[in-house]
């Protein structure tokens, strides 16, 4: 899967930038759940832990059988 975003917000000072994409899943429960988005390599050019795993993540909570639109993560 490619995801699509887009760019929300740019700090020159620290050097990041925040992406949104919208994900919708169809829970089929009422709970707690967690959705996350992750990828094996993040790009050598990092100071910080180039070619390693990344993950984000955010917590669903579902209290009718609906469907659930889950929290922004930002990066």
């Amino acid at each position: 899967m490619c995801a699509q975003g887009y760019v929300t917000d740019v700090d020159k000072d620290t050097d990041t930038i925040v992406v949104q994409s919208d994900f919708i899943r169809n829970y089929l429960n009422p709970g707690i759940y967690v959705a996350f988005f992750q990828g094996c390599c993040r790009p050598n050019t990092l100071v910080n832990n180039p070619n390693s795993p990344w993950r984000l993540e955010t917590t669903v909570v579902c209290v009718c059988v609906c469907v659930c639109v889950c929290a922004r993560a930002r990066a």
